[in-house]
C-alpha cells in the first residue's frame, strides 16, 4: 500500500515549464482543457508506483519525479524517469535528480538515446529495506478511460471463453463481469483473512481468561444488557462455529451471575463481534449506497462466504453484464475505492456515463466507503469537484 506525497513533471504535454503538486493525502482532483495532460499525468503516477515504463517512452514529457509514502515499509520513496529523448543532459540544479553515491551522474541514463530510459529508485527516509522490496511494485489502483475493457490499460488480463475467433475480442460485458467478480473476490479473501484474525485474537483471550491469564479488571469492559442478553451472545457465536452450548439457559444464567470469568468471556466475545463488524463496515457502506443511487428497487447482494456478488430485482437476480453503461461505471469505481485500503485510487473520467446527480454525489460515496483511500481525479466534470475544497483542484 502507498500513497502519492508529491510530484515533479517537466514539460507535460509539451507545454514547456514544470508542475510540481503537492498532494492532499485523501482527496486530489486534476481538472482541465483536453490536451492539457491530466491522462499523461495519471500513467506517470501510476508508473512510477509500478516501476514500469511500458508506453512512457511515447507520453509527451520530458521528465518525472515522484515521492510516495509505502506503508508497509514505512519508507518514503522517490522515483525518477527522464525520457530517453529528453533534449540535452539533465540540469544539475533541477532537483530533480540527484547524485550517486560516488558523487557522480549517471551519464549513461542522463544522456539523451543512450539507454533504455528506467525509473531510479532512492528511498528518501525510512528504515532499510530488501533491494527487490525497493525496487517492486507498491500496491495503488489505477481505473483508465478503457476500464471496461482493461482496468490498467496494459493489454487484456481476462480470458474470455466466448472470445470469436474472428476477431480475437473478448466481449466488453463479461469482460466486465469477469473484472467486477475477480475484485470482490480478492477483497473477501483479505477481508475474510482479517476476520480469522479477529478471532484467533478472540478465542485466545476467552482462553487466558479460563486459565487465568487475564485480569479481573477486564470486567468493566462488558457490555451486555443482562444475562439472558449474555446466553444468547454466547450460544450464537458457538452456533456460528457449528458448535452448540450443551447448558440450558437458566443454568448459564446462573453460572453468569457467579462467575467472573463467564462474564469477561462474554465480554471478549462482544468484543469479537464488535471488531468483525468493524472489518464488515465497508462492505455494508458499498451495499447501502449502490442501493441508494441505483433506481428500480435494485439492490446490491453480498455474499461474505460464497464470494458472489450480485445485483437482484424483486428477488430474481440481474446479470452483472445487463445493468446499464452508468451502473457498470458506477459498481466498477466504488469497488476499486473499497478495495484499495489505504493506499492511491487513480481514476480517469471518474463522471464517463454517470448522470450529473451521480457526478455531485460521486467523492463523497468513495469517501463514505473508503475514508482512508487517497483519491487522485482526471476530470472535465465541474459536478464531480463540487463539494472538494479548492485547494484539493489543480488545473493543469
Amino acid at each position: 500500500m502507498a500513497y502519492i506525497r508529491s510530484f515533479t513533471v517537466h514539460n507535460l504535454a509539451g507545454r514547456g515549464g514544470r508542475i510540481r503538486r503537492v498532494l492532499d493525502r485523501y482527496v486530489n482532483v486534476f481538472w482541465g482543457l483536453n490536451g492539457t495532460g491530466k491522462t499523461t499525468l495519471l500513467k506517470i503516477l501510476d508508473s512510477a508506483l509500478a516501476n514500469e515504463t511500458e508506453g512512457l517512452d511515447s507520453l509527451p514529457f520530458d521528465s518525472a519525479e515522484v515521492v510516495f509514502f509505502a506503508e508497509e515499509w514505512g519508507i518514503e520513496v522517490k522515483r525518477t524517469y527522464v525520457q530517453s529523448h529528453a533534449p540535452g543532459l539533465i540540469d544539475l540544479e533541477d532537483e530533480l535528480f540527484d547524485l550517486e553515491p560516488s558523487g557522480e551522474i549517471d551519464i549513461a541514463r542522463a544522456s539523451r538515446g543512450a539507454v533504455p530510459a528506467k525509473w531510479t529508485t532512492r528511498v528518501l527516509s525510512g528504515p532499510e529495506i530488501p533491494g527487490r522490496a525497493r525496487e517492486g511494485h507498491f500496491g495503488h489502483s489505477y481505473l483508465p478511460i478503457s476500464r471496461v475493457v482493461d482496468p490498467r490499460g496494459r493489454g487484456n488480463r481476462y480470458r474470455d471463453p466466448y472470445t470469436t475467433a474472428a476477431t480475437g475480442r473478448p466481449s466488453p460485458e463479461r469482460t466486465f463481469a469477469q473484472q467486477v467478480r475477480q475484485v470482490w473476490g480478492n477483497y473477501v479473501a483479505l477481508s475474510n483473512a482479517r476476520i480469522r484474525t479477529v478471532q484467533q485474537q478472540g478465542l485466545a483471550s476467552v482462553l487466558a481468561t479460563l486459565f487465568g491469564g487475564a485480569s479481573g479488571e477486564l470486567v468493566e469492559r462488558q457490555i451486555v444488557d443482562s444475562p439472558d442478553e449474555a446466553y444468547e451472545v454466547v450460544t450464537n457465536f458457538l452456533r456460528e462455529q457449528d458448535l452448540y452450548l450443551k447448558l440450558g439457559r437458566n443454568d448459564f444464567i446462573n453460572r453468569y451471575v457467579k462467575s467472573t470469568e463467564n462474564q469477561m468471556v462474554v465480554s471478549q466475545i462482544q468484543e469479537v463481534y464488535a471488531r468483525v463488524e468493524e472489518v464488515l463496515a465497508p462492505q455494508f457502506e458499498l451495499q447501502a449506497v449502490i442501493d441508494e443511487m441505483y433506481l428500480g428497487n435494485k439492490h446490491l447482494v453480498l455474499n461474505q462466504r460464497s464470494d458472489a456478488l450480485q445485483v437482484v430485482l424483486a428477488d430474481k437476480q440481474i446479470p452483472l453484464a445487463s445493468l446499464s453503461s452508468g451502473e457498470k461505471q458506477l459498481l466498477q469505481v466504488l469497488l476499486a475505492v473499497l478495495s484499495a485500503g489505504s493506499s492511491t485510487v487513480m481514476i480517469d473520467e471518474p463522471e464517463l456515463s454517470l448522470h450529473v446527480d451521480w457526478q455531485q454525489r460521486l467523492v463523497a460515496s468513495m469517501q463514505r466507503i473508503n475514508p482512508r483511500a487517497q483519491l487522485l481525479l482526471a476530470t472535465h466534470s465541474p459536478e464531480v469537484m463540487v463539494d472538494v475544497p479548492d485547494q484539493r483542484v489543480f488545473e493543469l
